[in-house]
């Protein structure tokens, strides 16, 4: 058999010899014309190759990619449920895209990049940083993924329950906000708004002073609270799911490579 295809003499079942229709991805296997592709829907993938065989229909809005590429050459983290591209972690203020995309990178393994559309993608030429967070960098590709849409904004008021908020006074710099929980928006399924300032009145799990900034709130309300509410949930604890980016993160004091510390547990602070 060769490797990564369906060649014609592939007996693709069980021993029982039930033949599976539905194959990688779990989507169907098609022999009409030789041709051995699968159906995604938009298009028909060609698993020989591991090509479209058509350009993707969102193609314009990713145009350093090439149209036949199939999860922008990253099949170990991204699927492709339909043969589009992903779009589903947007910062519509072009203005905090290159402040945004600052405090991502500086904190996951991958570097990111907004397209056309304002959406979140993984770099063409993305590498590994030596500081980041493998963690992060999966969960961010799971948000993109995901049916459900994260939006981020730069502000310093948010509305709850009819009154109007100052983010780091009543959020500590970062909120995100659901359709339950009153976010009025067909278009957003979650918004997530930092102020951008620093948050000091934190403790590590030494009880010492911890200052998280701007893009460790970003990192936060990501990992702790938007995305788990659009792709399910991972400890059920945000903090939690903040220590697991931190744990995997490093930084210089005096020159040294030390371990990021470890934001103080808070047992109430769900997801």
């Amino acid at each position: 058999m060769q490797f990564g295809g369906h060649p014609s003499n592939a007996w693709i079942g069980d021993t029982n010899g039930r033949r599976y229709d539905y194959t990688y991805n779990g989507k169907e296997f098609n022999k009409d014309f030789g041709l051995d592709w699968s159906d995604y829907g938009a298009r028909w993938y060609d698993a020989t190759i591991g090509r479209w065989g058509a350009v993707d229909p969102l193609a314009e809005d990713y145009a350093s990619w090439s149209p036949y590429n199939y999860v922008m050459g990253n099949p170990i983290s991204l699927v492709d449920p339909d043969g589009r591209a992903p779009d589903n972690i947007v910062v519509p203020d072009k203005k905090d895209q290159k402040r945004i995309l600052t405090m991502i990178n500086e904190k996951a393994s991958s570097s990111f990049e907004f397209n056309e559309q304002n959406e979140l993608q993984l770099c063409e030429s993305s590498c590994n940083s030596e500081f980041g967070s493998d963690y992060y960098t999966e969960r961010l590709i799971e948000g993109i993924n995901a049916k459900e849409t994260i939006t981020i904004e730069i502000g310093q008021t948010f509305s709850a329950n009819g009154k109007t908020k100052d983010v780091d006074k009543d959020a500590g710099g970062g909120v995100t906000i659901s359709k339950t929980q009153g976010l009025k928006s067909e278009a957003v399924d979650q918004l997530v708004i930092i102020s951008g300032n620093e948050n000091v009145n934190l403790k590590d799990t030494k009880g010492n002073p911890l200052t998280d900034t701007a893009a460790d709130i970003l990192l936060h309300e990501l990992v702790g609270h938007a995305i788990p509410h659009v792709v399910g949930s991972d400890t059920g604890n945000a903090v939690e799911n903040e220590n697991k980016a931190r744990a995997q993160m490093t930084q210089y004091q005096s020159g040294v490579k030390i371990p990021s510390p470890l934001r103080a547990a808070e047992k109430r602070h769900k997801e």
